[in-house]
């Protein structure tokens, strides 16, 4: 019994053939007759064709990302630098407006009167550490899949004209909207587009390649960008008119560019040699053309630390001729209040060129409220006990301000000038 049941176990050696109806050995993939293959020879070919294909397409090189991103550190560096200020603060918070426009920034009103290069430059502009340092991470995950699959040159051409679309994106919406002054800046525009290349690559190709592979895009990209249009929309001061230009304009180069096939050999050619040099050029122009337009948007700077540094010179005159005058029976006249409001209204519109001169400013708005309170509505004989007190906080805010112009000002190109025997 136990030898029947061995025996009625052990695989028949023939089979029919589902194709023709010939007999034909069960160990065979193909029918010799007819030449069809049986489901599991179909099984196998897939799996070893799918196994082909990936291997071919991820051992393939993707050096032009990182050297984007180490771009971005580069020019995130220099923008740091040329900012002045502390170099810390400004390297963790980012520049202000007009460095981040002097190296490119995106800005309806300039883009509006001809400043083409900035439908590229922004891509390589970043503000904060934070917004660099997400925007390297995204790209360092999904800048590599796009560059096996199109090749280096390729890739980079995508990544370029999606980043135009971005900025396209962006200036139309700010145009719809009237609001041409604002600047923004960062490389979401192109990572956006690129998982548009991902998502409308896995729809275009899905007859060609494994159904496993181009769900697995698919099921890893969508997510991802249904996630971050959510957040670009929940997030005030997200661009995501620059998102959804990106991705629209990837999903439509991934229609009109072809992918590199797996059988392919992975040497440039001499095309792909041809449209690297061209997109290096556009690079290196559009930078060219902002830096010719960079020294006005610096001196703008300049100009601001100026009205700054005025600003706090007016509230501590007016301060000091308070403190001056109050004496014995002395009442404010209208002339001293009026100083106040001036030297307050005038700080209150005034923008600090960094975070510690922003608490500068804060302080002497704080000091100025104070002092006007204390002339308007206290009685002369407890008027100088509340003077003396304010007039305390009043020098160590001075001496703030003080330090602050000695240690940063020469960064924006400006010191503090020592006084002389005579003044002292």
């Amino acid at each position: 019994m136990h030898n029947e049941e061995a025996q009625s176990s052990e695989p028949r050696p023939f089979r029919v053939c589902q194709s023709c109806g010939q007999i034909i050995p069960s160990r065979s993939i193909q029918c010799q007759y007819c030449n069809a293959i049986s489901e599991e020879g179909q099984a196998i070919a897939e799996q070893e064709g799918e196994s082909r294909i990936l291997n071919d397409l991820f051992t393939r090189g993707a050096p032009v990302t990182p050297i984007i991103i180490g771009v971005n550190v580069a020019i995130y560096l220099l923008i740091t630098l040329t900012a002045g200020g502390n170099f810390w603060s400004v390297l963790t918070t980012g520049a202000d407006h007009f460095t981040l426009l002097a190296f490119g920034a995106q800005n309806s009103e300039l883009l509006k009167n001809g400043e083409w290069f900035r439908l590229l430059t922004p891509a390589f502009v970043h503000i904060g550490l934070l917004h660099l340092g997400l925007n390297s991470y995204v790209l360092w995950t999904i800048g590599p899949l796009v560059e096996k699959l199109y090749g280096s040159a390729r890739f980079l051409m995508i990544y370029l004209l999606t980043a135009a679309g971005g900025c396209l994106g962006s200036f139309l919406n700010h145009m719809l909207k009237n609001d041409l002054a604002g600047a923004s800046a960062g490389a979401s525009g192109a990572i956006f587009g690129l998982f548009g290349v991902v998502a409308a690559f896995s729809y275009r190709y899905r007859g060609e390649l494994p159904e496993r592979f181009l769900k697995a895009l698919k099921s890893s990209v969508l997510p991802a960008i249904a996630v971050n249009l959510v957040i670009g929309f929940s997030i005030k001061y997200v661009d995501n008119a620059a998102h959804i230009g990106g991705l629209l304009t990837g999903a439509l180069l991934a229609f009109v560019i072809p992918y590199i096939p797996a059988n392919v050999s992975q040497r440039v050619s001499r095309a792909g040699l041809a449209i690297l040099a061209v997109c290096i050029l556009a690079i290196l122009t559009s930078f060219a053309f902002a830096y010719r337009q960079s020294a006005p948007l610096l001196n703008r700077r300049q100009s601001k630390v100026e009205a700054f540094l005025n600003n706090v010179g007016a509230a501590d005159r007016a301060m000091v001729n308070i403190f001056r005058s109050a004496d014995g029976n002395w009442k404010p006249t209208p002339q001293d209040i009026s100083q106040l409001i001036a030297a307050t209204q005038a700080l209150e519109s005034s923008l600090a060129p960094d975070a510690k001169a922003e608490e500068i400013r804060q302080g002497f708005l704080r000091l100025l409220n104070q002092q006007k309170e204390i002339i308007s509505q206290l009685p002369p004989d407890t008027l100088r006990e509340k003077l003396e007190t304010n007039g305390e906080e009043f020098l160590k805010q001075r001496k703030a301000f003080e330090t602050w112009l000695k240690q940063d000002g020469p960064a924006y190109g400006f010191t503090l000038r020592e006084p002389t025997e005579k003044e002292k």
